[in-house]
Parts: C-alpha cells; sequence; structure tokens
C-alpha cells in the first residue's frame, strides 16, 4: 500500500468537508505546476513575489490540500500566481515531481 503523501486525485466529500473547516467562503481547485526557471524548490513565497514583479499578475495566498489516501488530509499555507488573465499557477518548483496541485484559496 502507497503511504507517500500526495495530491489527492479527486476532490471527494471529505475534502469538501476539510476544506470547509479551513475557509467555508472559497473552493478547492486543481492547480498545474509550471515552475518558474528563477524559483527555488519550495520557497512559493519568495518565488511567487519574483514572478509578479517580472509578468504582473498578482499572489494568491492560500492552502495545498495533501492526503495520504485512507488515512489523512492536511492543509499547507502556500502561494500561487494569479495570471493577468485570471487563471492560477503554481510557480514553484517541487522537489517531489507533482505536477497540479489542489489548491484552497485564502479568503483573508
Amino acid at each position: 500500500m502507497n503511504m507517500a503523501t500526495t495530491t489527492p486525485s479527486a476532490i471527494t466529500e471529505e475534502i469538501l468537508d476539510f476544506c470547509r473547516s479551513i475557509d467555508a467562503t472559497t473552493s478547492p481547485d486543481f492547480v498545474d505546476v509550471i515552475p518558474s526557471d528563477a524559483g527555488a524548490i519550495n520557497e512559493c513565497f519568495e518565488t511567487t513575489d519574483a514572478y509578479v514583479s517580472a509578468h504582473g499578475g498578482s499572489i494568491q495566498y492560500g492552502w495545498t490540500i495533501w492526503e495520504t489516501p485512507g488515512i489523512l488530509l492536511d492543509a499547507e499555507f502556500h502561494a500561487v500566481w494569479h495570471d493577468p488573465g485570471g487563471v492560477l499557477i503554481d510557480v514553484t518548483p517541487k522537489d517531489d515531481g507533482e505536477t497540479r496541485i489542489l489548491f484552497l484559496p485564502d479568503s483573508k
């Protein structure tokens, strides 16, 4: 059995309940990871801030939702790029090979 913590494969009712306990005013969605060449692995705040400075758009703060299937849900405070067209993209390089994350925007 794989016990690795990873991006959930689907947005289940359990995940929705978990996300509502964090911020009931927003909903989780999958966000593609397109890493910045200038970004530092797992340094989302600095990487996203630099990316906004270079490319416009804004920072969206929120939570990456992680799952250890059948065992645990976890939320990690995170930042993604909100591009000028309104699309959220995770520009922070990952050392675990994730190509998308489940992201819950923070309304505060």
